[in-house]
């Protein structure tokens, strides 16, 4: 994982933060700096980076582990997680019209 080779590089013994400066920074500096990470890294911003890296997480504790449990993980609402992360997948479509 690229994350972890940089770690490894940079300073074994540091912290297992990879972005330092970000700790304890306000949402909107969080998102402004990953954009420009993105934008330096040539990938272009990204819409909704935080959403779109929280939902698949998000679908894979839902489907391991229950709605239930999703929600008290990701610490949000089951109403929330429908609403803003669900994501069906293709066995949730043969389930719901049999196989």
């Amino acid at each position: 994982m690229e994350l972890e080779r940089l770690r490894l590089l940079n300073n074994p013994a540091e912290d297992d933060f990879v972005i330092q400066c970000v700790q304890g920074k306000s949402k909107s500096f969080l998102y402004s700096h990953f954009q420009s990470i993105s934008c330096k890294a040539g990938l272009g911003a990204i819409a909704q980076p935080f959403l779109n890296m929280r939902r698949p997480r998000s679908n894979e504790v839902r489907i391991k582990y229950g709605p239930e449990k999703e929600s008290e993980r990701l610490g949000h609402s089951e109403r929330v997680m429908r609403t803003h992360y669900l994501d069906l997948t293709m066995d949730d479509f043969t389930d719901i019209v049999g196989k």
